[in-house]
């Protein structure tokens, strides 16, 4: 039977714009039975909901393709009003495959080198921390005069990274060292200063390193040290390696080939 476009087989399929209907309900293409299919829409289908949303107007649910994918998509509501998806189930449990399926989930903007901790904001958005590895280094040589006695940042950057409460960072450092003034038989403190308001005040993990006899006036000295932060805080810290003279005032200091790596374990 045919009536202009409206096709109905023998077998009691139902073509729309379809001559040869292989389903129960063909629009704008004949199909084919795939996985017990009982209707076919040859291109996108939308759905409208019965209600009015929060965001407003009705809502609008594209099937069929997005971005070069097949996919659903909530398109602009009734009112034009952009609006989120929601997926659900009455058992209260939403899967990504079935059971032992290998099936994996991107999300766009999530993407990055390494892996990354996934968490959820106050806002119950999940999100990745930026990175797990956050890198300082600074070749130059640096100087701090006799006016500067103190904890002071040593070299001209910071790196920074973002942490959850509880994450375990790995803070290495390493430079050269040498005075080159004064007289005293002094000895240096090098530290890891972390820095972030949420934290509360800085973070400064004193090392005492060696005596007066390992560093010798005007002669270079390697200085090398691990510290294990765990964070306590949410949010992006800061990185900066540190030193104290401990010395006179008539004291002046160099350092050179600076790095700081920090590692989330």
């Amino acid at each position: 039977m045919y009536f202009k476009r409206v096709r109905i087989t023998g077998a009691g399929n139902v073509g729309i714009g379809a001559t040869a209907p292989a389903v129960k309900l063909a629009v704008n293409g004949n199909g084919t039975d795939v996985y017990s299919t009982d209707a076919w829409i040859e291109n996108n289908m939308h759905v409208q909901g019965n209600e009015v949303l929060s965001q407003g107007g009705r809502g609008r649910l594209r099937v069929g393709s997005a971005w070069g994918y097949s996919g659903i998509y909530t398109d602009v509501s009734s009112t034009s009003q952009a609006n989120d998806l929601v997926l659900g189930a009455s058992s209260g449990l939403v899967r990504v495959g079935n059971d032992g399926a290998g099936q994996n989930l991107k999300v766009s903007g999530l993407e990055g080198t390494g892996n990354r901790i996934v968490y959820a904001d106050p806002n119950g958005i999940l999100r990745t921390t930026s990175k797990n590895v956050a890198y300082l280094q600074h070749r130059l040589i640096v100087n701090h005069d006799n006016s500067n006695v103190g904890w002071r940042v040593v070299g001209p950057a910071s790196t920074n990274m973002e942490v959850r409460t509880g994450d375990v960072i790995a803070v290495t450092i390493s430079l050269k060292f040498r005075w080159t003034g004064g007289s005293g038989g002094d000895h240096p403190f090098f530290g890891i200063r972390i820095n972030n308001g949420t934290c509360g005040t800085d973070i400064v993990d004193a090392i005492h390193h060696g005596t007066a006899d390992d560093y010798p006036r005007g002669q270079w000295q390697t200085v090398a040290y691990q510290y294990v932060w765990v964070a306590t805080c949410d949010g992006t810290v800061n990185f900066n390696v540190i030193c104290d003279n401990n010395t006179d005032a008539d004291d002046n200091s160099q350092y050179q080939d600076i790095v700081l790596v920090a590692t989330r374990h």
